[in-house]
């Protein structure tokens, strides 16, 4: 999609674009440039990065659990290390 730049530097964002983005009339958005592209997206809200949190304890602790079986496998396997003194 291309839109042309106003003489003020205004642009109109299409409605495809705010519709996918949820972006409405009044609301904020975040503007800024990265590797020479010009980024515009919806701010993140506390409930975007509570919600990042959560997905990431959820990830730890799935980890956590897996490292816990396999360490418990291993024991069953092995048995107890010996004592090398």
């Amino acid at each position: 999609m291309k839109r042309r730049i106003s003489d003020s530097g205004r642009i109109t964002l299409p409605k495809q674009l705010r519709e996918e983005l949820d972006i409405s009339c009044g609301d904020d958005v975040e503007i800024y440039t990265k590797s020479g592209k010009i980024i515009v997206e919806p701010p993140i809200t506390q409930a975007d990065l509570a919600a990042g949190y959560h997905e990431r304890a959820d990830r730890i602790r799935k980890f956590h659990d897996t490292m816990d079986g396999v360490s418990k496998e291993a024991d069953a396997c092995l048995g107890d290390i010996p004592d090398w003194e």
